[in-house]
């Protein structure tokens, strides 16, 4: 087995959907995501923003850009700047309910 074939392999083996992966919808098309944790944070206006890590296998989602859409858990959420490639995966931050604070 050639290296190439291995790391396919691998890849694969992350985005089972029985496994560790979930299907997200990005930019209306289904594909297998793994989500990280998610974290709400305050930004420096004062508003109140959910974040989410999202890791996407490259075959999937070749070039992650700006407000792409993201649906997941029936909820619309937004890519945000600064997504890394490693390898054969994205990793990228989505962001949704920004709302001023209570």
């Amino acid at each position: 087995m050639s290296l190439a074939t291995a790391h396919a392999a691998e890849v694969a083996g992350l985005m089972d959907d029985d496994e560790h992966a979930v299907t997200v919808t990005y930019n209306g098309t289904d594909i297998s995501a793994i989500p990280g944790d998610l974290k709400r944070q305050i930004e420096e206006d004062g508003a109140m923003v959910d974040l989410l890590p999202l890791w996407v296998a490259v075959a999937d989602v070749t070039t992650p850009a700006y407000w792409d859409t993201v649906i997941y858990n029936a909820e619309t959420w937004r890519v945000q700047p600064g997504s890394t490639k490693a390898g054969a995966m994205w990793a990228m931050e989505l962001k949704r309910d920004e709302r001023p604070p209570l």
